[in-house]
């Protein structure tokens, strides 16, 4: 079976001398598994390889909710601030996500989320608690996205695209400097989005992007030992953070937004992450570290006022894992992270200078057993320790609000149990309970004298039920399960009057749901995929704290009831010369809430479609060359919005309408 319906490349034994494979971002023993190795594995994981979404054109992490189902991925004015929903689970604040994120092991700041895919191996979902695999604590879930490995065999690859309204070029090399030892890899992507809304004043397009990756590798492993370093730059400026009127929404063939008196938004972002990791393996037994330190850089100019945000993090995450003859293993984890965030406003009619310096510790000890029994029965017990503290210090400046000083801290236990029964090595039935919770503190930002309030943990109680299949010698794979979340002091980014919004606690919510994963593979290099999510997501027992607003029964933000997501990628001619491939991508939502219904203040996003087209042509001297329609319907749709009668009613952050593009590719 090809690699492309697993989680990347199959382990195989062959000519170290060769072709030896190291994965750059976790050793040979790659954390990337195969479609096998999931099936095998009691967790909820769903799994795309690299190839399938290059041939996809999902290029940007946000469109991985076309692929995964139950994941839902928009954003709060800007690509630069995600919101993440996960069965029903969103972030609520998007400083404190629900949903974490890894790159080649290294936890990422979750600003992270909305970027260029970059030379990618393989991404992997893990649903429900994660906390007793991971550093990071995972409320939600884990995104974790693999790079591509560095061989003995020097590699290199060039890719540009030309579009209607975006164009990139990126490139990746790798190979061994020393044979079987050491191993290097460059890669990098630059990519502008060219716009699709003009300024009144100029009719020049105003919501541009710039953003330009980076990484560089390097990897010492003799076939026990490793130690490597990773350094990865984005570096991108955005003109995004535009809201159109319902007038300036009518004509989706000619956008056009009043400015007024200021200039275009321009939020600067720089995110820098470096890591050491190292460790040691045998075939039943690895341990391996990671230390890693990132510098966020968040420059928000916006209607006349200035906002600089900079974070900086260290973290460090240790894992040791045992594997045992009767497919019993065990994993023993330690995780301590340092936060330290600052928002200052530089330029602003009422906030001039005044600061907040927010700071975070975290620590945890974690363990998982997954515990072979007899009559082909798993049981897996996991128990996760954290504590937190977070420290706020906010000085004044000109605000009418007082400087003051506080800290909070947790203890927390989270413990979690599987069970599953395997039938013929293709069957699998699975559930699982869990216990965890979502760090509580203070505001990232000081708007008005509410904010001082410290915000609640939330804690989630988990229970799921699914099934896996394999059938046709592994041709086709199905996960299908039924979940259940009740969460307590929901989390949640409320309105308090038409201008404001603020962190708080507003009571319970149940999400439940069936979901489901398909793929399939035929005629040797093709597949079909098919995800389906039904998610009811509703606010129990629920009260806005600061206006007394009962939100019992409401739908939960972020949430679309109905998720259907249909792609296709297939052989339309084959000969000596080239390949012709044609490939189709659907994506549908049902109704997604952003603000509180039942109210004047009530804004949401109806049902739509989007819709994408491809052709592709692989040609025997390693190049390809690709055509993609995306949004082929046109569909307008919006990602955010709300509805402010004092700024004139509905305020729209609109998707990305029709593009047309060509994709050259060259394998070296």
């Amino acid at each position: 079976m090809s690699k492309l319906m697993g989680g990347g490349a199959e382990r195989k034994e062959v000519d170290t001398k060769v072709a030896k494979s190291v994965n750059l971002g976790t050793s040979i023993v790659s954390d990337t598994k195969t479609q096998r190795e999931i099936f095998y594995e009691n967790d909820n994981i769903s799994s795309i390889n690299g190839e399938a979404l290059e041939k996809l054109r999902i290029t940007n992490s946000k469109d991985l909710a076309s692929v995964f189902s139950g994941l839902y991925i928009s954003s709060e004015g800007s690509d630069s601030v995600p919101q993440i929903s996960l069965r029903g689970l969103n972030t609520g604040y998007f400083y404190n996500p629900s949903v974490r994120l890894y790159i080649d092991g290294v936890p990422q700041d979750i600003f992270f989320i909305s970027q260029e895919l970059l030379d990618v191996d393989s991404v992997e979902l893990f649903k429900g608690m994660s906390g007793t695999l991971f550093g990071e604590n995972a409320q939600a879930g884990v995104l974790s996205i693999n790079s591509n490995m560095a061989t003995n065999t020097p590699r290199a690859r060039a890719t540009f695209t030309m579009g209607q309204l975006d164009r990139s070029i990126s490139g990746s090399a790798s190979g061994a400097i020393v044979q079987d030892k050491l191993y290097a890899k460059v890669s990098f992507k630059h990519a502008d989005y060219l716009g699709q809304i003009k300024d009144l004043s100029t009719n020049k397009l105003a919501d541009t992007q710039d953003v330009n990756l980076a990484r560089v590798s390097l990897l010492y492993d003799d076939g026990k030992w490793f130690l490597g370093a990773d350094y990865y730059l984005d570096k991108s400026t955005l003109h995004d953070l535009i809201y159109l009127t319902d007038n300036e929404r009518n004509d989706k063939n000619n956008i056009v937004h009043n400015f007024g008196t200021s200039p275009i938004p321009t939020l600067n972002r720089t995110i820098q992450t470096a890591a050491i990791k190292g460790g040691y393996y045998t075939d039943n037994f690895n341990i391996k570290n990671v230390f890693s330190v990132q510098d966020r850089a968040l420059s928000v100019n916006n209607n006349n006022f200035i906002i600089d945000q900079n974070q900086r993090s260290f973290a460090n995450e240790l894992k040791a894992t045992q594997t045992y003859e009767n497919g019993s293993s065990s994993l023993y984890g330690a995780y301590i992270s340092y936060n330290d965030y600052i928002h200052n406003h530089i330029k602003h009619a009422n906030r001039q200078n005044d600061k907040n310096n927010l700071s975070t510790l975290n620590a945890a000890l974690f363990t998982d057993h997954k515990i072979a029994l007899p009559a082909h029965f798993d049981v897996g017990l996991g128990l996760r320790y954290s504590y937190y503290k977070s420290f706020i210090d906010y000085t004044q400046g000109n605000s009418a609000i007082p400087s003051f000083a506080d800290n909070t801290d947790k203890h927390q236990l989270s413990p979690r149990i599987t069970l599953s029964y395997t039938l013929a090595d293709a069957h699998k039935l699975y559930t699982s309970a869990a216990r965890d919770f979502k760090a509580g503190g203070f505001p990232n930002v000081i708007n008005n004298q509410a904010f001082l309030r410290y915000y609640k943990p939330e804690y989630t109680y988990t229970t799921e039920f699914g099934y896996k299949g394999l059938f046709w010698q592994d041709r086709i794979y199905i996960n299908a399960d039924y979940f259940y979340i009740y969460a307590q002091n929901r989390q949640e980014y409320m309105m308090i009057d038409e201008t404001t919004s603020i962190i708080g606690n507003m009571g319970d919510m149940v999400s439940h749901g069936f979901e489901l994963e398909s793929k399939f593979q035929f005629l040797r290099d093709s597949f079909f995929m098919l995800n389906f999510a039904y998610i009811n997501a509703d606010y129990k027992k629920a009260t806005n704290p600061f206006t007394g607003e009962v939100l019992d029964s409401q739908r939960v933000f972020y949430t679309p009831k109905f998720n259907l997501n249909a792609s296709l990628d297939m052989i339309l001619w084959r000969n000596s010369v080239a390949n012709l491939y044609f490939n189709t991508l659907v994506s549908h939502k049902s109704q997604v809430w952003f603000s509180t219904t039942g109210t004047t203040l009530e804004f949401s996003q109806k049902p739509y479609t989007l819709w994408d087209l491809g052709l592709r042509a692989e040609f025997s001297n390693n190049l390809s060359l690709a055509f993609k329609a995306e949004n082929v319907l046109n569909t307008l749709y919006d990602t955010y919005g709300y509805n402010r009668p004092a700024e004139g009613g509905n305020q729209h952050r609109i998707g990305r309408l029709r593009n047309y593009s060509l994709t050259l590719s060259y394998r070296f």
